[in-house]
């Protein structure tokens, strides 16, 4: 009775290391698809993330080049109307200050702001459209890992992935037998947990 019950700890010891290597070998050969999906996927957007990431850096250029213009207009605008430049406005010049001219540089200094604001919104959609390719592209990897996942568990996707991945099957194969001659000396079925994971 005690040689029994050695017997089934031993075949209950080794279906669980066989479990575990099964799993391990499934987990590799998952990672190794999800990463050959990976790489297709970074190729395809590549180019229209490059194209992106090149006008964003040159609206970027542009964009600085505007605001030392704007900053230059408002500061000049500043000098000949002290207090009609402000942190969040810039004000019309007063009847007084027209007098020196200021109206030229008030219309200077607001084509300056409107000009800058222009190619920020600009750069703001770019940088957008490049945060959509790359929602897109995460969305499109899930819903790949997430057809792994389901295919692994289907009799059929399982053969593929057999076909593909020798040391999976064997894996596989060394796992049922150890399950098998565990639950022959136990007198038992296999439990859910475990047929799930075959």
């Amino acid at each position: 009775m005690s040689q029994q019950g050695d017997a089934a700890s031993k075949a209950t010891q080794e279906a669980l290391v066989a479990i575990r290597e099964y799993q391990l070998s499934r987990d590799r050969y998952f990672h190794t698809l999800r990463a050959d999906a990976e790489e297709k996927v970074l190729k395809m957007v590549a180019k229209r993330r490059e194209k992106l990431t090149e006008e964003i850096e040159n609206l970027r250029a542009l964009a600085r080049i505007r605001n030392d213009a704007r900053a230059q207009a408002l500061a000049q605008y500043g000098r000949l109307c002290p207090g009609r430049v402000t942190a969040t406005s810039l004000l019309p010049p007063t009847a007084a200050d027209r007098i020196n001219g200021a109206d030229r540089v008030y219309k200077s200094a607001l084509k300056a702001a409107e000009e800058f604001n222009e190619v920020n919104d600009i750069l703001k959609k770019r940088r957008e459209s490049l945060e959509e390719i790359d929602s897109e592209m995460r969305t499109v990897l899930q819903k790949h890992n997430a057809d792994l996942i389901r295919a692994l568990e289907t009799p059929s996707g399982l053969q593929n992935a057999f076909k593909r991945d020798p040391l999976l099957r064997i894996a596989h194969a060394r796992m049922k037998a150890a399950i098998a001659q565990r639950d022959a000396l136990l007198g038992t079925e296999v439990p859910e947990s475990e047929s799930a994971a075959s």
